[in-house]
């Protein structure tokens, strides 16, 4: 990078400043010690969640790397179930470094998390330097991006390293493609290779380069380098369209119609603009409920929203300014969870972090304009802009301080898996984890009818936290219950029917199939896919044939079995807040 005083220089993404590597590396630590100051509550918290399948018991992680690289990189491979059904290859790669160097210790993995979410921000820093903000202005949206209150999710879940190295590399082939056009679409592969949101990177490339075409610039150099971003897209885009096409989970689509869809999207929008804006609306899931009335303030809203970027973009694009790649970018980065294609939690935080840069970037670009524009007017007043200077700074530190303010307050839920579900069920009331926390604080009074009440409306809202194949150890004292089998039937059905239209192709979904089938009474159903699950191999082998012999000899009525005797039960007990004002530790928990 060079010199800071050496002038502004002409770069893709506008007339800016290239910022000096020293400068670069203390704004990096500098925001690595802000984020460890505000995270300190979730530093030494467990693996949560997908964080068991993704880390502590991924079988690929342990290998030795000469088998961990091509199992990470088949296209088609079973390891891609270990990455959340993405194709992430560098998500393998970098959880078999920390399991290397952490072992169990989850601190290194959170200090890893804290370092990544600091590059960005000094990334982020550079890029809206490089785009011609003042580094104040520069400053400024790049802490509230590191201070964002919805990038806890992504900070504080540990196996969310691959949204973090995503941004990584997307942010930093921006950065270098000015100068290395054609060697930065190396950052873009790796940031795909993490996660493909990272992908929001290539239309704001492409901007950049169109803008200064239409200035009269030379790009020769930057159509070569965008060809070769499109070349990597083009490779990654079909094997990831295919790991996700291939996923059979069953979702319960909330949209009867085609304009009950569109009213859907918009909200959800709005939703998405008005937390990125506040910081509010910060939740471990979302599950917003569907639109139903034309007059829904959300709907209406993103409505009006949607109206004004399109027109922003366009008067942008028109006088060939930069900025509109920004506000694309953030569109790019927000078009896939947009719910176009329904998937279960409508929402998540961790889905704005792609989004925000633009996001900040656009929005402190039009300021910036707004501001030029005003600034001939407001000169005539000779206080009028010392003033306004004065207020634009207090009020961005307040900003500043209330995001993080905020962000302290949510990182310490990252220590629990029941202090998530209640911080959900809480914004959520009537989703389907708003119904799971009151089944379990049902069973905490002995009340079992009101517990299968509310699983049922959880299973009707798409939960799956009563389903058969990941044993719940709340749910323990329902296991003998016929009701509770019966739920636990009905949720294998909905695996039965989801698969009738995605057929499973991997060995964790043809399992999870088998036993469906199995708990439904339809043994050679299943037995036939076992024998397809060891056909295609993988970590499920010896699963697979210890049922499959099972199986066989029930059906020749040498063994009769209860399948809901083998249902496994996994991990702790979550503790959660009970009205009654204690924890309900996992030793106090009522027999049945």
């Amino acid at each position: 990078m060079s010199d800071p005083g050496a002038g502004p220089a002409r770069t893709a993404s506008g007339t800016g400043e290239m910022l000096s590597f020293p400068t670069f590396v203390g704004v990096a630590i500098a925001f690595a010690l802000l984020v460890l100051g505000v995270y300190r509550g979730a530093l030494g918290g467990p693996f949560i969640s997908d964080d068991d399948l993704l880390i502590a018991t991924n079988p690929y992680l342990a290998r030795p790397f000469a088998e961990l690289v091509p199992a990470a990189f088949a296209p088609t491979g079973e390891a891609r179930q270990y990455a959340g059904g993405n194709y992430a290859p560098v998500l393998h790669l970098a959880h078999a470094i920390e399991g290397r160097l952490f072992r169990a210790d989850t601190r290194g993995y959170h200090l890893v998390n804290v370092a990544v979410h600091a590059l960005n921000g000094a990334l982020l820093f550079a890029l809206l330097l490089q785009a011609g903000l003042s580094r104040g202005v520069s400053l400024f949206a790049s802490a509230l991006f590191v201070l964002h209150p919805a990038n806890v999710e992504s900070v504080a879940w540990i196996s969310q390293l691959r949204t973090l190295l995503a941004m990584a590399g997307a942010l930093s082939a921006l950065l270098v493609f000015p100068r290395a056009p054609v060697a930065s679409a190396a950052l873009l592969a790796f940031g795909l290779l993490a996660k493909a949101s990272a992908s929001f990177a290539l239309p704001m490339a492409a901007v950049f380069t169109w803008t200064r075409y239409r200035r009269g610039e030379a790009v020769r150099r930057e159509l070569r380098g965008l060809a070769a971003w499109l070349a990597v897209f083009a490779i990654y885009a079909p094997i990831q369209m295919t790991v996700f096409s291939s996923m059979s989970r069953a979702v319960i689509d909330p949209y009867p119609d085609a304009w009950s869809h569109l009213r859907g999207i918009a909200a959800i929008g709005a939703r998405y603009l008005a937390m990125a804006a506040t910081g509010l609306g910060a939740s471990a899931y979302h599950e917003p409920e569907p639109v139903r009335s034309n007059l829904d303030p959300w709907w209406l809203a993103g409505l009006v929203a949607s109206m004004c970027l399109a027109a922003r973009i366009a008067w942008t694009l028109r006088r060939s300014d930069p900025e509109a790649a920004w506000w694309l970018g953030a569109v790019a980065a927000w078009a896939p969870i947009s719910q176009w294609l329904p998937f279960m939690f409508a929402m998540g935080d961790r889905y704005l972090y792609f989004a925000l840069p633009g996001l900040l970037g656009g929005g402190c670009l039009a300021v910036r304009d707004l501001y030029r524009r005003a600034e001939p007017r407001l000169g005539a007043t000779p206080r009028a802009l010392p003033w306004l200077r004065r207020a634009a700074i207090a009020g961005a530190a307040l900003w500043v301080a209330a995001f993080a303010t905020e962000a302290s307050r949510r990182a310490p839920l990252w220590q629990a898996e029941g202090l998530l579900l209640q911080d959900a069920a809480s914004h959520y009331p009537e989703g389907a984890i708003g119904h799971y926390v009151r089944a379990v604080l049902a069973l905490e009074h002995r009340d079992p009818d009101t517990a299968l009440t509310e699983l049922r409306r959880s299973a009707e809202r798409g939960g799956g936290f009563s389903h058969p194949f990941f044993g719940d150890p709340w749910l323990m004292p329902l296991f003998g219950d016929p009701r509770f089998r019966d739920l636990i039937r009905d949720m294998a059905q909905m695996e039965i029917d989801a698969a009738r239209d995605r057929p499973p192709t991997s060995q964790s979904q043809l399992y999870i199939l088998a036993n469906a089938y199995y708990l439904r009474g339809a043994r050679d159903e299943a037995i036939a896919l076992l024998e397809q699950c060891l056909r295609v191999g993988g970590p499920l082998d010896a699963d697979a044939l210890r049922l499959a012999q099972r199986l066989r000899l029930e059906r020749s009525g040498r063994s009769e079995t209860d399948p809901f005797s083998s249902l496994p039960v996994t991990g702790p007990k979550p503790t959660f807040d009970f009205p009654s004002g204690r924890k309900l530790a996992a030793d106090e928990w009522p027999q049945s």
